[in-house]
């Protein structure tokens, strides 16, 4: 192929916002593991279900719970969406639960890993949608002290006591490749941690990373702010903010640093209904 036609096709395409005002939503909860699994149950993620459920649903989206499901229902659920696409404009799923390289844990001890949820929607018909992962779970047993500010830096520092949302104190398979390469395009995915990094939630209320998610994107879809600009704003706030108070020393005063993996090609904006009223 002459060379002045692989330009033509590299610089083609659309360059028009992606603009979201509605679409399918589902929200994956485990807050209850079998006692034999010795996973601590994650109370207080019931808050963090809330908070996202009336914001999905006050932007416009029909928002469906997974609770304490295996991944078996969960898979079964995920298909159904990405089966049911002529319906829906974009879709989110928000997950919360115990996790570990490249999966998450369900209330049985079975797993969902990342790449088989991306590869349902990996086809023709989803290509050109939005489709938003926000995953609040370990992704490892690293730990972060961070750095110190130098003086006169601003920092309000909020310290999040209680549990890891991880699966495992140690590594029990390989992890070679992140789960994030397989993801199709249009694909954003927030996750509260980097690979192979701890995340910390409280025991009983709401974790910090979903507070500052639900602000951001509130802040965007009432302000027109665009969708990786919100998210970024989120991961500077919990960054700088953000310190983990826990009774275990290993695990206390430690950093944490979301990870924001794009796969999309057009800036995103969350767009008000015509139909809305405040």
């Amino acid at each position: 192929m002459p060379l002045e036609t692989c330009e033509m096709v590299l610089s083609g395409g659309d360059d028009s916002p992606l603009e979201v005002s509605s679409g399918t939503a589902l929200i994956i909860n485990m807050v209850h593991f079998m006692s034999s699994l010795e996973l601590q149950d994650r109370e207080g993620s019931q808050r963090d279900e809330q908070l996202m459920t009336r914001l999905l649903g006050k932007i416009g989206f029909e928002v469906d719970l997974l609770l304490d499901k295996t991944s078996d229902n969960i898979m079964k659920a995920l298909q159904e969406v990405a089966e049911n696409r002529k319906n829906a404009e974009a879709f989110v799923c928000v997950i919360l639960s115990h996790g570990w390289h490249g999966h998450f844990m369900c209330c049985d001890g079975t797993k969902v890993h990342y790449k088989d949820i991306y590869s349902l929607f990996n086809n023709k018909a989803w290509e050109h949608k939005l489709k938003l992962f926000i995953i609040q779970a370990c992704r490892g047993d690293s730990t972060d002290s961070g750095a110190k500010l130098e003086e006169g830096e601003n920092c309000e520092q909020t310290q999040e006591s209680g549990n890891r949302d991880d699966a495992s104190s140690s590594l029990d398979e390989a992890c070679i490749l992140n789960d994030d390469l397989f993801a199709p395009p249009e694909t954003l995915t927030f996750f509260s941690t980097p690979e192979g990094y701890v995340s910390y939630r409280p025991k009983l209320s709401s974790c910090q990373f979903i507070e500052f998610v639900r602000e951001e994107l509130t802040r965007a879809w009432e302000q027109r702010v665009e969708l990786v600009q919100s998210l970024t704003r989120v991961s500077r706030r919990i960054a700088r903010d953000f310190q983990s108070n826990s009774k275990k020393e290993q695990y206390n005063g430690k950093k944490q640093m979301p990870c924001l993996v794009s796969h999309l090609t057009r800036d995103v904006y969350l767009v008000q209904r015509q139909s809305y009223t405040q």
